[in-house]
């Protein structure tokens, strides 16, 4: 019997230490970056938010939530995360709705993560979830997400670990500021407002401007890989998880609208999106769901070319973004309003589209087309 009580004395000291050393290195070595603040923005206020507009890197520097406000009488925030998967829709989705009362969530699709079911490997997961301060949509997250997550990115962040004295006294510095106890964006972004990693300020309610660094979008080469994306069928997990999403806002009476922010232009072309956007419309209308693709706006009402963009992929600059959140802002006015003409704003169709887009453009802003 007392070699048994050694024996357990022995495990929970070895548990303990291994949590005193996991978490140490946490505390020292893990970047605390845009996800804790905004997860806490969105749900520690005195607002309610009533219309979620939710999505990934390119929603977070595209939608304004300013203009929704203004055009559609609502309390809007954007809660695009960069990486942020269909899957994670779900549980950022449910956890904001236990402090807000959402009425509307406007989805802004990107096709990559439904072709592809990007980023939802059993190493890199876990990245959101780790942010979360919700007991309960943790543990239904982690429920779900058993048989292929990684157990040790269950209990460290070490995805995030940078290994060096010098970052370990940064984080030290930060995790001891009043602004990080107090999840405000300030510890987030640079003196001057600069975030890093969306290249321009915060400007609020989840919206990045993207500075212009350049007149020629860069990573021309990842084309084929959006083209080879493209050509897929949708991922039968992503169309899995997104029921599960769908259940949820039935469930709860929220509107569920799609929409689809414009990228690269002759990327968008090259790549052959329309395919994909095609197969996902398809999907939705199954579902009873509304679904735009803003990628076939007139250039007569949202005029720009690949130089809007700062990469091929699609992440759009700051002052394409405001003209942009306007234009959509205007788009679901008229459409909740039953007033909306699609031919006011969309081109019958993608090859129609291809076919004026650079000869629209010319017309509407007297300016050359630049290509990525």
């Amino acid at each position: 019997m007392k070699v048994k009580v050694i024996a357990h004395i022995r495990c929970v000291a070895f548990l303990l230490v291994l949590s005193i050393l996991i978490g140490t290195c946490d505390y020292f070595f893990s970047e605390s970056g845009y996800i804790r603040y905004i997860l806490h923005e969105v749900k520690e206020t005195e607002e309610n938010f009533d219309t979620i507009v939710i999505g990934s890197s390119h929603t977070r520097c595209s939608v304004d939530c300013r203009y929704l406000d203004e055009a559609l009488g609502v309390n809007s925030f954007n809660i695009g995360i960069p990486g942020e998967t269909v899957d994670d829709f779900y549980y950022v989705l449910k956890s904001i709705c236990k402090d807000n009362d959402v009425k509307t969530v406007i989805m802004d699709v990107d096709y990559y993560y439904w072709m592809n079911g990007q980023s939802q490997n059993h190493f890199s997961k876990s990245f959101i979830y780790q942010q979360m301060n919700d007991t309960d949509v943790k543990a239904e997250y982690l429920w779900n997400n058993k048989d292929n997550i990684d157990i040790r990115n269950v209990f460290s962040r070490r995805l995030t670990w940078k290994v060096s004295l010098k970052e370990a006294e940064d984080n030290a510095d930060l995790k001891n500021s009043e602004e990080y106890e107090k999840y405000e964006m300030e510890a987030a972004v640079e003196d001057d407002g600069y975030f890093p990693t969306a290249g321009g300020p915060y400007l609020g309610k989840g919206f990045c401007y993207r500075y212009r660094i350049n007149e020629v979008p860069g990573n021309p080469e990842y084309v084929k890989t959006m083209k080879t994306a493209a050509n897929k069928t949708i991922d039968k997990n992503v169309i899995a998880q997104f029921e599960r999403m769908y259940n949820y806002c039935k469930d709860n009476g929220i509107e569920l609208i799609a929409i689809t922010t414009p990228i690269t232009p002759d990327a968008f072309e090259d790549a052959e999106v329309d395919k994909a956007y095609k197969k996902i419309a398809d999907l939705f209308a199954g579902y009873g769901i509304e679904y735009y693709d803003f990628n076939k706006t007139l250039m007569s009402v949202l005029p720009r070319d690949d130089s809007d963009y700062v990469d091929a992929e699609g992440h759009m600059y700051g002052e394409l973004a405001e003209l942009y959140s306007e234009v959509l802002a205007e788009f679901l006015a008229d459409a909740r309003d039953g007033e909306v003409d699609m031919s006011s704003y969309f081109y019958p169709s993608y090859q129609e589209m291809y076919k004026n887009m650079r000869e629209d453009y010319l017309l509407t802003t007297g300016k050359e087309w630049k290509e990525y």
